[in-house]
């Protein structure tokens, strides 16, 4: 009965269409169910600009967060979402660096959460030259060097500390695909969003020539994306023993419960700062991070299992996408942060992690 006689709030989190990004709406919405729980019926939105298969097979174990995608829906559909949930109250986020939503996003939460009065629709900024002040209700302070997962699960509270677990993804296992899992391997995923944001192909080979020949009886296992499938096979006619090698791609589309699951049952995971990292976090697997300091709040430090490696020695980085911190390796710029790691230090951590 006082189940029954809570008021609902409906908590409504934007995101694009990254892994990494996903990951962190749902933490945030699995935070503020947790947060408000008690006083409130909590009803969660993930709010998306376009259908992605991914993000439909990463909620599978969490029926009670809801899919909205607003970009390609028809005006009349606006129309009874709003009139039908503007009467509850509503908290929207926007998550950093998304401040120029698309606008058909920006007036479906303004419309909700102001009708009636009672509704927040919260967004970070760095400066005071935020840009769209009518469309939000609060804003807040974005801290660069404070890791992101932990500043926007607390932003529902404006800012007021709450507690907050660590980042983690549920998942279902496959018992026969797992069957198929049963060697022990080493994830490599060297394939950043741009090139300067990956690993040199040159020094992920040194690092796969020594995996291969340092631990005989682990495979290793070259994941990315589809576009990366050329470069991975490259990769792995130049080193020795390449049937111990596999690649792993396509996998934000047919492949990705798959993927979950082998990153799930890696010894380790060995890869720059993208989404897949942060999916590694997040199911708590054994995580060195070939990190950029470019953007410190993103780097998945959120983990008890992940060790980032950067080297800040005559790095750039400001912290906030300003500073240079490029170098060039054959004919690519990287960020030299992260590709100025040195050799011993990885090899040293990769030893440690596999306790050799």
């Amino acid at each position: 009965m006082a189940q029954k006689n809570k008021k609902s709030i409906n908590f409504w989190f934007f995101t694009g269409h990254s892994i990494g990004v996903t990951l962190l709406g749902i933490h945030a919405l699995e935070a503020a169910r947790k947060e408000f729980s008690q006083q409130f019926n909590t009803k969660l939105f993930l709010v998306l600009t376009k259908k992605t298969d991914y993000v439909e097979r990463m909620l599978i174990n969490y029926p009670h967060i809801t899919v909205v995608i607003l970009e390609r829906s028809s005006p009349w559909f606006f129309v009874q979402l709003i009139f039908k949930k503007c009467i509850e109250k509503n908290y929207f986020l926007y998550p950093p660096n998304f401040g120029d939503a698309p606008l058909a996003v920006r007036w479906f939460s303004f419309l909700i959460c102001r009708l009636n009065g009672r509704g927040r629709v919260i967004a970070f900024t760095r400066d005071n030259k935020f840009k769209n002040y009518f469309f939000y209700s609060h804003r807040l302070l974005l801290d660069l060097h404070r890791n992101i997962f932990l500043a926007v699960a607390e932003a529902w509270t404006l800012g007021r500390a709450m507690e907050v677990s660590r980042p983690g993804l549920i998942f279902s296992l496959d018992a026969e695909y797992a069957k198929e899992l049963h060697y022990k391997y080493i994830v490599i995923h060297p394939y950043g969003s741009s090139e300067r944001r990956s690993y040199p192909s040159r020094y992920t080979q040194n690092l796969v020539d020594y995996l291969v020949n340092r631990y005989p009886d682990y495979k290793i296992i070259i994941s990315g994306g589809p576009m990366d499938r050329g470069a991975a096979e490259f990769l792995i006619k130049k080193v020795r023993l390449p049937n111990n090698i596999l690649f792993i791609g396509d996998i934000t589309k047919n492949d990705f419960s798959k993927m979950v699951q082998v990153i799930s049952n890696a010894c380790l995971y060995i890869g720059v700062d993208t989404g897949i990292t942060h999916l590694a976090a997040h199911l708590r697997v054994p995580s060195i991070v070939l990190g950029n300091l470019s953007n410190p709040m993103w780097l998945p430090d959120y983990s008890g299992t992940t060790v980032t490696l950067a080297n800040t020695e005559k790095c750039t980085c400001t912290g906030d996408k300003l500073g240079s911190c490029l170098r060039v390796v054959d004919g690519v710029e990287y960020y030299s942060c992260m590709v100025d790691v040195p050799w011993q230090t990885i090899v040293s951590t990769v030893n440690s992690t596999l306790h050799e």
